[in-house]
């Protein structure tokens, strides 16, 4: 070992990077985050605005602007300012959370992934629908590669998918993606389950659009089925689709008359306007 050169080129099989660095964390800013988010799952969307906001601003001083929990707080606050109605910064904003994620977690991390979903969606109330589908079907694919078909979030994206496809007027395209999610939510979740419930008032939706009022009428009773049994008759979605079984049943009467005397069908652009 007194040489200079103590080892040959066929002593080293092989040479591995290490890289160390302290993980970065903030104790304040993760408070703040939660603090956020128990606000806005009690509907205080000004207080949970205000701690995302100092949440942010710790985490960058702190953690730097491309650490994983500044892209947290990017996209926390990006769904905090969603419900509030500003689309357009909460777009800014899941944007810098997608460009973080995307940089420091890969494509295939399920971060990223629900970056790409989140900001599809954001995208597609600011009536670009085009864009949004680009970014849902990007998420659909990862979901597909590192998920399989069969999984509730590729099941939820089906039907983002299909939501964007009807924006476009490619009715028939969406309900393909209904059925898909349709399928995969009764053998994950059961048929009596609420997101199964979703799925069917969707398809109805969807029906509606192709003036097929009869099947929507069918599919909507389901929904209102398993949403009496799972969550009673006073919770606000079991009144809602009680509502829009009687708009389905109204509109389909008043087609079987139509076809009666001969007179023009009923326009669906009031159920289309409905759904959006």
């Amino acid at each position: 070992m007194d040489s200079p050169f103590p080892f040959q080129k066929t002593d080293i099989v092989s040479l591995v990077a290490v890289h160390k660095q302290a993980a970065c964390s903030s104790a304040d800013g993760r408070q703040l985050l939660e603090s956020s988010k128990t606000a806005l799952d009690k509907g205080k969307l000004e207080d949970a605005v205000t701690y995302g906001t100092k949440a942010l601003a710790k985490l960058v001083a702190v953690c730097g602007p491309y650490h994983r929990m500044t892209a947290g707080a990017y996209s926390l606050l990006a769904v905090v300012l969603y419900h509030t109605g500003d689309f357009n910064q909460a777009t800014i904003y899941q944007q810098k959370a997608l460009d973080i994620n995307e940089r420091e977690l890969g494509l295939d991390h399920p971060d990223t992934m629900k970056s790409y979903g989140d900001l599809a969606v954001f995208y597609y109330r600011l009536q670009h629908t085009e864009l949004a589908l680009k970014y849902v079907k990007r998420a659909l694919y990862l979901l597909h590669l590192t998920c399989g078909p069969s999984h509730p979030n590729t099941a939820a994206t089906y039907i983002n998918v299909a939501m964007m496809e009807e924006g476009l007027g490619n009715v028939h395209i969406a309900l393909r993606y209904l059925h898909k999610a349709l399928k995969c939510n009764q053998k994950l979740l059961g048929a009596d389950h609420i997101q199964t419930a979703a799925s069917y008032h969707a398809i109805a939706i969807a029906l509606s659009l192709m003036e097929a009022y009869p099947l929507s009428v069918q599919h909507e009773q389901t929904t209102l089925q398993i949403l009496r049994a799972k969550l009673g008759p006073d919770d606000l979605r079991t009144q809602d689709a009680a509502a829009w079984l009687e708009y389905f049943e109204s509109k389909a009467f008043e087609q079987q008359e139509a076809a009666r005397n001969g007179t023009r069908k009923p326009d669906a652009s009031i159920a289309s306007k409905g759904h959006l």
